[in-house]
């Protein structure tokens, strides 16, 4: 499932509710996998392993509104009066790069 990312100093910011799948699961298991791939060819890809360390709701969305204009070029704030996502923070271990048709970790890892 795709999810919007960002950055904080050397931590990971993914933006997900509190209620989405994503929230549930990170909070009974906080193992988490992020796959980037490249846009302009998909067989080349990063994976990032990590857990969850911080759990931050952001009712101003002044973490979100940077993320959303990385992705969109709009400011969520302006586009959405509703309550806004918490914002999990997960930890990437050292990233690998490889080819996407290649196992890059072992079958047992939280995806």
């Amino acid at each position: 499932m795709p999810v919007w990312v960002g950055r904080e100093g050397d931590r990971l910011l993914v933006c997900t509710s509190e209620g989405s799948p994503k929230g549930r699961n990170t909070r009974r298991d906080p193992r988490v996998a992020l796959s980037i791939v490249d846009f302009h060819d998909p067989y080349e890809e990063v994976q990032l392993r990590g857990r969850v360390v911080e759990r931050r709701p952001d009712p101003a969305l002044e973490l979100m509104d940077p993320v959303s204009h990385k992705y969109i070029g709009l400011y969520e704030a302006a586009l959405h009066a509703r309550a806004a996502p918490a914002l999990a923070h997960r930890h990437p271990s050292a990233p690998r790069k490889g080819r996407a048709n290649e196992r890059a970790w072992p079958s047992g890892s939280v995806m």
